[in-house]
């Protein structure tokens, strides 16, 4: 994914279900080569009954996916292509009782951290993207949440938009790496599961400001 040639190891092989700073949004660097961190997070999600109608939704083409939906939903809506292969791990400061699930493909990947079966988190990642292809997945998403103001953070390297409700956020974040390429990556889940995740404007704005740095020495076309 983009920036992984920047990024500390540890960061790069915690499976598909990665944190915002290594799908791209904006890295994290440490003296020591790792972020890690050493123990693991106990998040307490409450899963709602249904999903109620008019949610955050995952898109992918007339499908929708919704905090809450099964595993099987999940992978109805994001079917895994041909040749695309496994990344089942969770990421590193998360554990019982969790579970992971995703597949990845040349230039796109999916996956969801479940709970007893249903989606508590799930993160779609599109690479080699376009400027109008952003724009349109930006678009859906502003029809399909009409009722929801969203918040929009913009940079030179990297751009995110927030959409949330009391318990939940959909978060789309465009990235761009040190060769110029723009990956989209979109991400619902349940705020306690995306604040571990630092999945939140607070980190996005920082995480902003240390891509800007990063790629600016790097000598990152602007």
């Amino acid at each position: 994914m983009n920036l992984k040639s920047m990024l500390p190891q540890e960061s790069k092989a915690i499976g598909l279900l990665l944190l915002v700073s290594s799908a791209g949004c904006g890295p994290q660097t440490s003296d020591a080569g790792t972020n890690v961190p050493k123990s693991r997070t106990i998040v307490e999600v409450q899963i709602p009954a249904q999903a109620a109608e008019g949610s955050l939704a995952l898109i992918n083409g007339a499908g929708k996916l919704k905090l809450g939906d099964t595993q099987r939903v999940a992978f109805d809506v994001f079917p895994r292509p041909r040749g695309a292969f496994e990344a089942n791990e969770l990421p590193p400061n998360m554990g019982d009782p969790f579970s992971a699930k995703g597949w990845e493909a040349a230039r796109e990947s999916f996956g969801i951290i479940a709970q007893e079966g249903k989606v508590v988190l799930a993160q779609y990642t599109q690479e080699d993207s376009s400027k109008e292809h952003l724009a349109e997945i930006v678009q859906s998403y502003r029809e399909l949440l009409s009722e929801i103001k969203p918040t929009e953070m913009s940079g030179q390297y990297a751009s995110y938009w927030f959409w949330e409700t009391p318990s939940a956020r959909l978060m789309i974040c465009a990235a761009t790496d040190p060769k110029g390429k723009l990956s989209v990556t979109t991400v619902i889940g349940f705020q306690a599961m995306m604040n571990v995740l630092r999945m939140d404007q607070a980190d996005a704005n920082n995480d902003q400001a240390e891509a800007t740095n990063l790629l600016q020495k790097s000598g990152s076309p602007r």
